[in-house]
C-alpha cells in the first residue's frame, strides 16, 4: 500500500527494474490520470489501482501475464484498454464497476 490514498498524486514514473507491483500500491490515487506499465513488469497485483476514479489511460508494455484481482475496480473514468498477448490471467472483478469502459483490445499471440 505504498502510496495507498495519495489523493494528489497525478504522476507515476516506474523505472524498468520493476519486475512485479503487489499489494493495493496505488489504490485510492483519485487524482491520477494514467499509467504506463513497463516491459519489466510481468505481473500487476490485487487491487492496484482499485479506487482511481481519474485514470483513463493504461498502457501495458506487453510483459505483463497477470492482472489481479479488483486491479482497476471503480476506475469509473477508464475508457479503453489493451490487454497484451502475454496476459495469461485476469483476476475477478478486475474491471468492476468502469462505468465508462467502452472498449477492451484483446491482443492475440498467433502460433
Amino acid at each position: 500500500n505504498a502510496f495507498s490514498e495519495c489523493s494528489s498524486l497525478e504522476n507515476i514514473n516506474i523505472p524498468p527494474s520493476v519486475l512485479i507491483i503487489r499489494g493495493a500500491a496505488f489504490r485510492g490515487c483519485t487524482s491520477l490520470k494514467s499509467i504506463e506499465i513497463p516491459f519489466s513488469v510481468t505481473h500487476v497485483g490485487d487491487c492496484l489501482f482499485q479506487n482511481c476514479t481519474s485514470l483513463a489511460d493504461i498502457k501495458f508494455l506487453a510483459s505483463v501475464d497477470i492482472i489481479g484481482v479488483y486491479t482497476f475496480m471503480n476506475c469509473q473514468s477508464l475508457e479503453t484498454i489493451e490487454i497484451p498477448a502475454s496476459v495469461t490471467f485476469i483476476g475477478y472483478n478486475s474491471f468492476y464497476n468502469c462505468q465508462s469502459l467502452k472498449c477492451i483490445i484483446v491482443t492475440v499471440k498467433l502460433i
